[in-house]
């Protein structure tokens, strides 16, 4: 286990690669209850099963989470991977998460993927619009990432982001010199 408090500030983001449309949402729910047929359910399990998408929230695929972040976890920043300049800020929060797509956990588990649903104040930023919708037929690349943190740590994470970025540049330059 990783607390959230014990982490490093620059790897304080989830990477968010997809958000599932609502037939997805709707797949997503019947596997849960596929996979919890014969086990006990909590109140985290029909809190999912019986949640209706609202126009202010987006279900979305996060990879291998920082750290162990209790829910409800609240963010201010989205901003694009692969080019750290294009954020906003906003209030968001994050209210559910299935965790490998098993079942639904009242927390973000450390080097776990994540289905989450999260819910703006108003609508949904456009910022959003970047990622690409998940398929279970298709493998999809999504060249676009986005990256959930809280402005304080966003300096950080920048930087982090963008020293990668030189490093895999000079790595590949040594390995391919032209």
């Amino acid at each position: 286990m990783l607390p959230e408090s014990k982490s490093e500030s620059s790897s304080r983001y989830l990477l968010c690669n997809y958000f599932f449309s609502d037939k997805i949402i709707k797949r997503v729910k019947a596997d849960v209850k596929k996979i919890m047929a014969d086990r006990k359910k909590d109140n985290l399990y029909f809190e999912f099963i019986n949640w209706q998408k609202q126009t202010n929230e987006i279900v979305v695929l996060t990879m291998y989470a920082y750290a162990d972040i209790l829910l409800p976890k609240y963010f201010d920043t989205i901003f694009q991977i692969d080019n750290p300049e294009n954020f906003i800020e906003t209030k968001f929060v994050i209210k559910q998460a299935v965790i490998n797509g098993w079942t639904s956990v009242g927390e973000i588990s450390h080097g776990h993927k994540h289905i989450l649903v999260v819910e703006f104040p108003n609508s949904i930023p456009d910022i959003l619009n970047l990622l690409s919708e998940f398929s279970y037929k298709k493998t999809i690349k999504n060249e676009i990432h986005l990256g959930f943190c809280n402005k304080i740590d966003f300096d950080a994470i920048k930087t982090n982001l963008h020293q990668t970025h030189l490093d895999k540049k000079a790595n590949a330059q040594q390995k391919y010199p032209m």
